[in-house]
C-alpha cells in the first residue's frame, strides 16, 4: 500500500541540479530530475489510482495523448484508471510543493530492463499535465574519428581510466546534429575530452579555458550514466540524457567565444613584442623601424588588457543575455546559481528542448531563435 512519502515508491532519487525549494517565489522552471525507480509491483496501479485523487485534491489533471490534451481529474471527472502506472507514478513524484512551477523529466522502469520517457508539467496554480513519450532512434556513429569529420570538430580524446563507447558517441553526435553550422564553426578546434570523473562529484561535463587561450570539453562518467534516470528534449522523442550536458558546456564555449579569441591576440602580441625586444637588444635588424613596432604594440597592449579583463567575467554575449532575461531567474534551479549557468542552461534547452524554453523563458528563446547570442558574438 502506498503511503505519503516518497521512498515508498521511489527508492533513490538522484539530482542533476538541485531541487526548487518550496519556500521560494513560484516560477516557472525545467527540472531534468534523476530518478532511479523499482520496476512496477503488483497492486501499485490499483494503490495509486485510490490515493492520489485525496493527494491531488483541488487540482486539475490532464494527460496528453496524441498530441490531444484532455481532463482526467478535476470537478467531476476522476478518471485516473485511464493512465498508464508509468504516468500514475510521475503524478505521484511530481505531486509535492515544491514542483509547483516546473517541467519534469523523468525516465521510469516499466520492468527490470525496459523504460519509457515521461514528462509532467506543474502550472503555478499546481495543475498538472503529463504526456508519455517514447525514445528517439538514432544511429551510433563507428568512431570518434567518423563524428570529427562529420561537424568539423574535436579532436576527440580519451584518457586512460574512460572511453568514447557506443552510448558516449551517440550522445555527443546527436548533441553536435542540434548545432547551427556557425555554431559549429565557433567551437571548432576545441578537443572533446573523455574523462572518468571531474574535480566534483556532481560534475556531468566542463568547460575548461587555459591561459594559453586553449579550451577543452570534458566529458564525464556521470554523464553518460544520467541516461540511466533521465532524457533530454521533449517525451514524444526522447533522446539520451547526456546531450543537454554536453549542449551545456557549449553554451559555455560560445559565450566565452569574444573573450577566448581577445585573449589569444593578446598573447600574440605579447609574443611578438617579446621578440621584438629580443631582437632590439640583441643589435639585430632595423632598430629604428623595431622601436616604432614596439611602441604600437604596447599600445595595442595596454588597449586590450583591460577589456580582455572584464570580458573574462562577463563578456558581450552574456551582456546581451542578461538585458534579455532581465530579472528573472533560472531556466533550472542550477541555472539560478549565476548568469553564465543560466546563459548555458538556456541555450542547451534552446537546442534540445526548445518548448521547454519557451515556456519558461519566453524573450530568450525569442532571442536565441533570432541569432542574438550569435550577433553578440560578432
Amino acid at each position: 500500500m502506498l503511503h505519503s512519502k516518497k521512498r515508498h515508491i521511489f527508492i533513490a532519487i538522484l539530482l542533476l541540479g538541485a531541487i526548487g525549494c518550496a519556500s521560494q517565489e513560484p516560477r516557472l522552471y525545467y527540472e531534468g530530475t534523476m530518478l532511479r525507480t523499482p520496476p512496477p509491483k503488483s497492486g501499485e496501479k490499483k494503490a495509486l489510482i485510490s490515493q492520489l485523487p485525496q493527494e491531488l485534491a483541488g487540482r486539475r489533471v490532464y494527460q496528453i495523448k496524441s498530441g490531444k490534451r484532455r481532463l482526467i481529474f478535476g470537478g467531476r471527472r476522476k478518471a485516473f484508471s485511464k493512465l498508464s502506472l508509468t504516468e500514475l507514478r510521475a503524478l505521484w513524484f511530481a505531486r509535492d510543493d515544491e514542483h509547483i512551477g516546473a517541467e519534469l523529466d523523468m525516465k521510469l522502469l516499466t520492468s527490470p530492463r525496459e523504460s519509457l520517457p515521461v514528462t509532467v508539467w506543474v502550472s503555478l496554480e499546481g495543475s498538472m499535465t503529463v504526456e508519455l513519450g517514447q525514445w528517439k532512434h538514432s544511429k551510433v556513429p563507428k568512431s570518434s574519428t567518423e563524428i570529427e569529420r562529420r561537424w568539423g570538430v574535436g579532436p576527440l580524446r580519451a584518457k586512460r581510466d574512460a572511453k568514447w563507447s557506443k552510448r558516449a558517441l551517440r550522445s555527443i553526435n546527436l548533441a553536435l546534429s542540434a548545432l547551427s553550422s556557425k555554431e559549429l564553426k565557433l567551437i571548432k578546434g576545441i578537443p572533446f575530452l573523455r574523462k572518468q570523473s571531474g574535480s566534483a562529484s556532481n560534475q556531468a561535463a566542463l568547460y575548461v579555458q587555459e591561459g594559453n587561450c586553449d579550451a577543452f570539453i570534458h566529458v564525464y562518467n556521470l554523464a553518460i550514466k544520467s541516461e540511466r534516470y533521465t532524457f533530454a528534449g521533449e517525451a514524444h522523442s526522447a533522446l539520451p540524457a547526456t546531450v543537454l550536458p554536453v549542449l551545456h558546456e557549449i553554451g559555455h564555449a560560445l559565450h566565452n567565444y569574444p573573450g577566448r579569441a581577445l585573449q589569444c591576440t593578446y598573447l600574440k602580441k605579447v609574443k611578438r613584442y617579446n621578440e621584438l625586444v629580443d631582437r632590439y637588444n640583441a643589435g639585430r635588424g632595423d632598430r629604428k623601424a623595431d622601436q616604432a613596432k614596439l611602441s604600437r604594440l604596447d599600445r595595442e597592449i595596454k588597449k586590450i588588457k583591460p577589456k580582455m579583463d572584464r570580458w573574462r567575467e562577463r563578456g558581450p554575449v552574456l551582456s546581451a543575455y542578461a538585458r534579455v532575461k532581465g530579472a528573472s531567474k533560472g531556466p533550472t534551479p542550477y541555472g539560478e546559481s549565476s548568469l553564465q549557468e543560466s546563459f548555458a542552461e538556456s541555450f542547451a534547452l534552446f537546442r534540445v528542448d526548445p518548448k521547454a524554453l519557451k515556456r519558461v523563458f519566453p524573450k530568450v528563446y525569442t532571442w536565441f531563435r533570432k541569432g542574438g547570442h550569435l550577433k553578440a558574438i560578432k
